[in-house]
């Protein structure tokens, strides 16, 4: 419902949308913020199709404003997972929050200097859980003298950080490219403390 209220800017429950109500149609005579500034003139651009998940199978991000969306690599099945059944590891080996970050950029460097704005919704599959998929490189970071196992709250941070390293590097394009100035940057979440992340 929170992502659905953004896209739509209106309260879910007017259209039967409560809790997740997967499958609720946007209703098709009210447009969504990437409709509404795509007709502006906008590029509008997706990645983290995986939490788009607020229409009807028939009503997904690229039927309701978006012009491109970022694909997600094929997944290794895993033990671990959030979302459409794989897990975060990629079948070459790549971990999907590095790889969505890697798609904000390409976006962003694309676009960043076309003659119209673009608008980038990005909407990364971390942070849900404590997922040990995470990379050991991100633990060592945070706990470098850490031995034994690690607890569920350890796996949440370093997810958190390998998070926040993408953050960093849309931010850092944004200021190469010399638009970071003229970029606005909004932060939200739809989640709460997870109890099995212990908070």
């Amino acid at each position: 419902p929170s992502r659905t209220g953004l896209m739509m800017g209106m309260y879910t429950q007017r259209f039967g949308k409560y809790n997740l109500s997967r499958g609720v149609p946007i209703p098709d005579d009210k447009p969504t913020l990437a409709e509404t500034l795509r007709d502006a003139g906008y590029m509008t651009g997706f990645v983290g199709l995986e939490k788009w998940d607020i229409g009807r199978w028939d009503q997904g991000a690229l039927d309701r404003g978006f012009m491109v969306a970022g694909m997600h690599q094929p997944r290794v099945e895993g033990n671990e997972y959030f979302g459409g059944g794989a897990s975060y590891i990629g079948i070459d080996g790549s971990y999907l929050t590095e790889v969505e970050g890697q798609y904000a950029v390409d976006f962003i460097e694309h676009h960043g200097n076309d003659d119209k704005p673009f608008f980038l919704y990005f909407v990364p599959l971390a942070v849900h859980i404590p997922n040990t998929e995470v990379p050991q490189k991100y633990l060592t970071r945070l706990y470098p003298d850490h031995s034994g196992e690690y607890q569920p709250r350890q796996y949440l941070r370093a997810t958190l950080l390998a998070l926040d390293d993408q953050i960093g590097r849309i931010r850092k394009k944004l200021e190469d490219m010399g638009i970071k100035e003229d970029t606005l940057i909004m932060f939200s979440s739809d989640n709460g403390g997870d109890p099995s992340a212990q908070h």
